[in-house]
């Protein structure tokens, strides 16, 4: 019962504060520049831009372009290691073009994981000194927070006899998406789209490698 609790009991607390800091941010904590009735735009961090100026915040410069296509990668990998999910159960399938890029998936998705985390972390850090009051930074943290997590429950997935792990490790994965689409927007669409047409290919080559293990009728 204790090695239960020490595997749940973190779990549930970060469950816990990630939806409330990703909940906080969305009521609380505005994403976008809001003008005021007077011509004056007020940014995300507070600060007032006098009527007919361009908010400083909105001159990117080479440096945030690269961190924020850090972020991309970030997000990006960790679908690489979602599609293990979704190919897990297909390794015994009829396919065996599915059998070998499930097994490809495998062994990557652990170190897709860890570039997850390392890629996002950079580029969380980067925009936590630049743009610490913006609502995308605060889940940003949420969203690095559950990446570390997951990759430590991953870790342990093997190291420890505990049945609990692997359900964690699967329901932190499923918490990601949605601060993610908080977060991302439309990157982490685009890869939710991708994963549903792979799913469809997936089913087409299921049904492919089936129809031609049927025997002919002559």
């Amino acid at each position: 019962m204790k090695k239960n609790a020490r595997v749940i009991i973190p779990a549930i607390l970060i469950i816990a504060v990630s939806v409330f800091l990703t909940v906080f941010s969305i009521v609380n904590m505005p994403d976008k520049p809001q003008r005021l009735p007077g011509g004056e735009v007020q940014l995300a961090n507070g600060e007032l831009v006098p009527a007919g100026e361009r908010p400083h915040h909105e001159e990117k410069d080479g440096a945030e372009g690269m961190f924020k296509l850090l972020g991309y990668l970030s997000i990006v990998s960790g679908a690489v290691c979602f599609y293990w999910f979704v190919l897990k159960k297909r390794l015994k399938s009829s396919s065996q073009t599915i059998k070998k890029v499930g097994r490809k998936v495998f062994s990557a998705h652990t170190y897709f994981g860890w570039a997850a985390l390392f890629l996002g972390t950079v580029h969380g850090v980067y925009y936590l000194f630049t743009d610490f009051e913006n609502r995308r930074t605060l889940t940003g943290i949420v969203a690095t927070i559950i990446l570390l997590a997951l990759s430590l429950y991953g870790v342990f997935i093997k190291r420890v006899k505990n049945k609990y792990i692997r359900k964690i490790h699967l329901i932190l994965s499923f918490l990601w998406i949605p601060i993610l689409m908080v977060h991302g927007g439309g990157i982490t669409m685009m890869m939710i789209m991708l994963t549903l047409i792979s799913l469809g290919f997936i089913w087409m080559l299921e049904k492919v490698a089936k129809n031609k293990q049927l025997p002919k009728v002559t």
